[in-house]
């Protein structure tokens, strides 16, 4: 999830950069940003979301 979340930030910062609509006014209107924060909280909080994606698994 986090490569995802920075793949949507460069994807939309290079479509900002070229003036590719309208994924570059996105990046203007702050989902580069949202992008940005979502990263942050995903690394940060990376344990607990490992923990809740695997919560469920039964040892082999």
């Amino acid at each position: 999830m986090i490569e995802r979340t920075r793949a949507m930030y460069d994807f939309l910062r290079a479509a900002h950069q070229e003036n590719h609509q309208p994924w570059g006014q996105m990046f203007l209107d702050g989902h580069g940003e949202h992008c940005v924060g979502a990263t942050r909280f995903m690394e940060e909080h990376l344990e607990l979301w490992v923990r809740a994606l695997h919560r469920d698994e039964q040892p082999a």
